[in-house]
């Protein structure tokens, strides 16, 4: 038996609508949970992206984008 996939809305009374190709066949649908993180999953990935992005900030001037901007089209430019 082929397995197709397809993206289909459910409407708030709970029908699908198939394409007319799956008319007067069998049809076994099967319906995938959303797998969300725990909280506990989604604090620990947020530490270790922090622990990373300080890694790479060291060193960095502590300059808004506009300044940044600034220095280098003086840089640029030579004003």
């Amino acid at each position: 038996m082929p397995t197709l996939q397809y993206e289909t809305r459910v409407s708030p009374e709970g029908t699908i609508t198939l394409p007319p190709e799956f008319y007067d066949r069998k049809v076994v649908v099967s319906a995938a949970v959303d797998r969300e993180q725990t909280e506990e999953q989604r604090k620990a990935a947020g530490r270790k992206f922090f622990e990373t992005w300080d890694g790479l900030l060291e060193g960095m001037p502590d300059m808004t984008a506009k300044e940044i901007r600034t220095e280098r089209l003086e840089r640029k430019y030579g004003q």
